[in-house]
């Protein structure tokens, strides 16, 4: 990724029957999710990634998640603790690549309540909206009963098992929102993680690797090497999360399914409290910190 210079913060029912398929190299468990954390076991969370991975799994939705954080400008990256203060995640249904379904909720930071001139300047997030809202523990649950809701499932065999159930995989631009972000604060706060998030789609690495030779950069600049311009504000999640989903639909337009060759590293030890940020030589901390060149 670029130096990072400017660190950046940053329905319908379910329709059946999509044609897109997770293939063996499309999706990549998260390798930061400790035995015994997440609500699913250590072996179930692998049964998950194996099932997901076979070439006859459909996939019905790709859920692109991009979280803001909390962020202060001159933190160190490897020292801050972030904490999510917007949730956003769009379903992109696979076979019309139309978004059918979308959660948002803001979330109420518990360890640094106060946000930051920085953050609030950045993420266009204020202070009234977090001080309303539930905190990550709440709003991970709701999440769960939305999936309930609309009939969402992680597991193939879970969808075979249940007619009227839809396949789907979580979507990141690239690896932080989980290793950054997610795991990190749910292990600060002792909160378990379902087994859905231990494996992810990377939408950078698979955009770079199909249109870009290899460079990974910016949503931004991904879109416009697309000929589309960025739709709404930079840096607040639910925008960012669909224009994201533009880029999963891009690739799969293309014919090009879902890939992430590469492993995501070990966190930094719990008892550093810290999130780790990928690339090199980061100086500030901001919600985005390791989206190198985040735009």
């Amino acid at each position: 990724h670029p130096p990072p210079a400017a660190d950046l913060c940053h329905g319908a029912s379910p329709l059946m029957g999509a044609t897109m398929t997770v293939r063996s190299e499309d999706v990549k468990p998260d390798e930061d999710a400790p035995a015994g954390e997440d609500d699913d076991s250590s072996q179930e969370a692998n049964e998950d990634e194996a099932s997901l991975s076979e070439d006859s799994s459909p996939v019905d939705y790709y859920a692109v998640v991009d979280f803001e954080c909390t962020c202060e400008k001159d933190s160190r990256v490897r020292k801050f603790p972030h904490e999510i203060i917007e949730f956003p995640a769009v379903f992109l249904n696979a076979r019309t690549l139309e978004v059918d379904l979308e959660f948002h909720r803001y979330v109420r930071p518990t360890e640094k309540p106060v946000l930051s001139d920085f953050c609030v300047d950045l993420t266009g997030i204020q202070q009234d909206w977090v001080d309303k809202a539930d905190t990550l523990d709440v709003v991970l649950r709701e999440f769960d009963e939305f999936l309930d809701e609309h009939g969402l499932v992680h597991k193939p065999r879970d969808k075979a098992s249940r007619p009227g159930t839809s396949l789907f995989v979580i979507c990141t631009d690239g690896p932080w929102d989980m290793r950054c972000f997610l795991k990190p604060e749910s292990r600060r706060k002792g909160m378990g993680l379902r087994g859905y998030w231990n494996v992810h789609a990377d939408v950078r690495r698979k955009f770079a690797d199909a249109f870009l030779s290899g460079k990974s950069c910016g949503v931004e600049e991904m879109l416009r090497s697309r000929g589309l311009n960025f739709e709404g504000r930079p840096h607040s999640g639910i925008d960012d999360s669909r224009n994201i989903a533009r880029l999963v639909g891009e690739l799969l337009r293309e014919g090009h399914a879902m890939h992430t060759p590469a492993p995501v590293a070990p966190p930094a030890p719990a008892s550093q409290g810290a999130a780790v940020a990928q690339g090199e030589g980061a100086s500030s901390s901001n919600g985005k910190s390791g989206k190198r060149n985040k735009r």
